[in-house]
């Protein structure tokens, strides 16, 4: 019993992880825009603010593996970012940026899209 319901736990893990990294862009930015609506409210709404910051987390790890996979074949990566930085995002500033990226974007974008758009600018390759 024990056995299977490990298995379930991570199944629905696999599951609600898969489903992190597909959220429209468009859902993504909506969603954001309500809870920046809220003001200091917001802090009582800590499951959307998770829910986000997982979907966020889950696009910047997907391109980071997108990137070190072109550079180990020799491709040129989408986004370029210094060496042994870490991305530090402005929540403030990324929806402001995403909101416009999501405007020039098909309804299909995803958040990853929108962050591939985000980093490529932010972060140049040479």
């Amino acid at each position: 019993m024990i056995r299977h319901s490990c298995g379930l736990l991570a199944a629905l893990f696999l599951a609600s992880a898969a489903s992190a990294q597909t959220m429209p862009l468009q859902q993504f930015v909506e969603r954001g825009n309500k809870l920046e609506g809220l003001g200091p409210l917001a802090l009582l709404h800590q499951g959307e603010i998770k829910e986000l910051q997982t979907e966020l987390t889950a696009a910047v790890n997907k391109l980071r593996e997108e990137r070190l996979r072109a550079q180990k074949v020799g491709k040129k990566p989408t986004y370029c970012p210094p060496a042994g930085s870490n991305l530090k995002l402005n929540p403030q500033q990324l929806l402001k940026e995403l909101r416009v990226i999501s405007a020039g974007q098909p309804k299909s974008a995803t958040t990853t899209d929108g962050m591939r758009v985000y980093l490529r600018k932010h972060y140049p390759c040479p």
